[in-house]
């Protein structure tokens, strides 16, 4: 048995060094594709046969190792059993000691009529604590010797620390198992048993973890070979095809379930050679896809011409005496090829998208701006949208997903795939902003985002994007959104303005104003400003944990209105202080406020701006200290007032157009009404249902007397 331990391993080690697994067994043919592994005994394995031994144990060459540049190395020589034996014991002394512990794991396998199955391998591998840091010692390592003694090295270690965190059991006839002496950590559970798919009845696919003291239970479904043949429309039959299987109709190439065999293990290739699938006992959907080429085989769904409908097949222990047969006929769909002309190519991947058209439907590039069926070109200049219904469509190219589409076309979808080429102008024929971001160096840089805002009146909108196109020199080639390429290019009024906010981790954000027409702009970045903001004076004051800090760019510096979208606002702390990072060098208006607070039904105390600051920030650390200012009282009494007439208190502007309301109270019975903290300025007294009295705080009590 140790023999056959050892030749299994050196038939690892072949496998992942040299490509070909001397130990594996090679389904039967009539078995066709399987998705399952298939659980063998080290007696169903059976002894390595005796040509393998009588290579493993010959005499090894010499290694004729002759290496040069550009071509394969010669083949080097075979792995002895003795030296598997060496590498597994060196892999064993470095690899750590068994986790153990007195843990107990316990289940149970049933089929789906409740029995229990037996002879299930079960296997618990704990999960290995070793730390997947990168040492320090690795970086610009020497390259390590590329030889079969290495290789074997590092395999054996990894056999090695696998088999000691691994532990076994079997489910007996009743189909309960249990694992014993199990260290407090998780595990991986595999559940393995010829002719059957297992998994966890609660997680839903196959392979589960469970920790010492759990119970898990596991569903098994027989599976059954089911011969399969796809034939095209003319009755001839596919010379390959993919086959998906699920336990739902597959309406959908992109969204469709993978619950019976998992994610990423639900597709199979079919041939006429391997036809058969092996299948669970139960109600399984099938579809397939080919190509229409006689010769063809597709690689991958989207290459597929023809799809077959979804079919529902219900598998039992009976079989199938004849094939199961999949139709493929043409899918509608749009396949064609985008160009990219001219010299500068972007950073960023091209966008493809697509928009149903009604018969008599005016083309509107803005469809393609919020159409779901977009796909995005990376190296592959190929693109395709297939099963999609048929009819008019309008088909469209951008440079990437914020730009304009500068390419479409109009094309009629049928049965069978309608070819679309494409091709994006030069970059340098269209229209852009040509901006140069220079690091603190004055060197051009990249990784920045780009948000642009367009207001015209009262009305704004903006979009953002990553680094656009750039030129030969480094400089970004951004296109404004359509919208806006009019009032910017053509008809600009004095309602329009246009900014361009730029922001790059290290050096935080900068605001520049445009001028309508502007063509080109340069923008000198310096390393991000920080700032600490304390506040003295607060302890006592009632205040703490409801003061916010604000930022904002001061609106000077920009040469524009302030842009309230770019403030940056924080709570302070208890102790009064908070933190800004990743802010522009320049000059901000800081500003302390109060938060909103309810008192009762009717009164609250809204947001007030304690404190106002204009502060200048340079690259790297800054700090700004405050201090808390003295706050007063306003006592006001209303005679001639029912109680519960609501008082409101305003802050005055200097334009009187935009008082904003500070607090609310009520009068009590005697008409009286307090505002506790008040902060100094000039305020308007608002007496609902009577006039507004303009007042200065601080002041003594006042008394007004109502006018009803």
């Amino acid at each position: 048995m140790k023999q056959v331990l050892l030749g299994l391993f050196i038939g690892l080690i072949l496998g992942l060094g040299l490509g070909s697994m001397w130990f594996s067994s090679s389904p039967p043919a009539e078995s066709g594709l399987t998705g399952l592994v298939q659980a063998r005994t080290f007696e169903q394995q059976g002894e390595p046969g005796a040509a393998v031994k009588e290579t493993l144990s010959a005499p090894a060459p010499a290694p004729t190792r002759a290496i040069q540049v550009g071509h394969a190395s010669a083949p080097a020589a075979d792995i002895s059993l003795e030296q598997t034996a060496n590498a597994l014991a060196h892999a064993s002394s470095v690899v750590g000691s068994r986790p153990s512990g007195d843990g107990v794991i316990r289940g149970s396998v049933k089929d789906q009529d409740g029995l229990g199955v037996s002879a299930v391998r079960v296997r618990a591998v704990a999960h290995d604590k070793v730390s997947y840091l990168r040492q320090a010692s690795s970086v610009a390592k020497a390259p390590q010797e590329h030889s079969i003694e290495a290789s074997l090295q590092s395999a054996a270690e990894k056999y090695a620390r696998r088999e000691l965190r691994m532990f076994e059991a079997q489910t007996d006839d009743n189909g309960s198992f249990v694992l014993e002496n199990l260290a407090p950590l998780v595990h991986d559970l595999q559940l393995e048993c010829d002719g059957y798919l297992i998994w966890p009845e609660v997680q839903g696919y196959r392979g589960s973890i469970a920790r010492p003291g759990d119970t898990v239970q596991y569903l098994a479904r027989r599976v059954i070979d089911v011969p399969i043949s796809v034939r095209h429309q003319d009755g001839t039959t596919a010379v390959g095809a993919i086959i998906r299987c699920s336990n739902l109709p597959i309406t959908d190439d992109d969204e469709w379930s993978q619950h019976i065999f998992g994610r990423g293990a639900s597709e199979f290739a079919w041939s006429p050679g391997e036809p058969t699938l092996r299948l669970p006992v139960g109600t399984v959907h099938l579809r397939a896809y080919a190509a229409q080429a006689t010769d063809a085989v597709p690689q991958m769904i989207g290459s597929a011409d023809e799809r077959s409908e979804s079919r529902e097949l219900v598998v039992t222990s009976a079989g199938f005496p004849a094939p199961v047969i999949l139709e493929v006929i043409p899918s509608p769909g749009i396949r064609g090829t985008l160009t990219l002309l001219g010299t500068y190519r972007s950073t960023t991947s091209p966008r493809i998208s697509i928009a149903h058209l009604e018969p008599n439907e005016e083309v509107d590039l803005d469809r393609l701006k919020h159409s779901e069926l977009s796909v995005y070109m990376n190296v592959d200049p190929e693109f395709s949208f297939m099963d999609i219904p048929t009819g008019r469509y309008l088909v469209g190219a951008s440079r990437d997903w914020s730009s304009v589409f500068s390419a479409h076309k109009v094309v009629e979808v049928s049965n069978g795939v309608t070819r679309c080429d494409l091709e994006l102008p030069p970059i340098e024929e269209e229209r852009f902003l040509r901006i140069m971001i220079l690091d603190e160096n004055g060197k051009p840089t990249s990784g920045l985002r780009f948000n642009f805002t367009h207001r015209q009146g009262g009305s704004s909108s903006g979009l953002g994007s990553g680094d656009p196109s750039r030129d030969a020199e480094g400089a970004f080639l951004y296109q404004l959104p359509e919208s806006a390429q009019a009032a910017y290019y053509e008809t600009p009024t004095a309602s329009d303005s246009f900014t361009l906010r730029l922001s790059k981790s290290g050096y935080g954000e900068v605001q520049v104003a445009l001028t309508p027409g502007q063509e080109e702009i340069t923008v000198q970045l310096e390393a991000e400003a920080r700032l600490l903001v304390s506040c003295q004076g607060l302890a006592g004051s009632g205040f703490q944990n409801k003061l916010r800090a604000t930022l904002s760019p001061s609106a000077a510096q920009e040469g524009s209105e302030l842009d309230l979208s770019a403030e940056v606002s924080k709570s302070l702390g208890s102790d009064g202080a908070v933190r800004f990072a990743g802010l522009a060098p320049g000059t901000y208006e800081l500003t302390l406020k109060t938060r909103w607070v309810r008192i009762d039904e009717n009164s609250w105390d809204g947001s007030q701006d304690i404190l106002k600051r204009s502060v200048v920030l340079e690259s790297g650390a800054n700090e700004v200290t405050l201090t808390w200012p003295v706050l007063y009282p306003l006592d006001v009494t209303v005679t001639g007032v029912e109680e519960g007439r609501q008082v409101n208190l305003l802050r005055q502007t200097a334009s009187g157009d935009n008082n904003s309301p500070q607090a609310s109270r009520t009068t009590d019975a005697s008409g009286h009404v307090e505002f506790a903290t008040v902060s100094p300025g000039e305020y308007l007294l608002h007496i609902a249902g009577d006039k507004r009295y303009p007042i200065s705080v601080p002041c003594g009590a006042l008394t007004f007397a109502s006018e009803d």
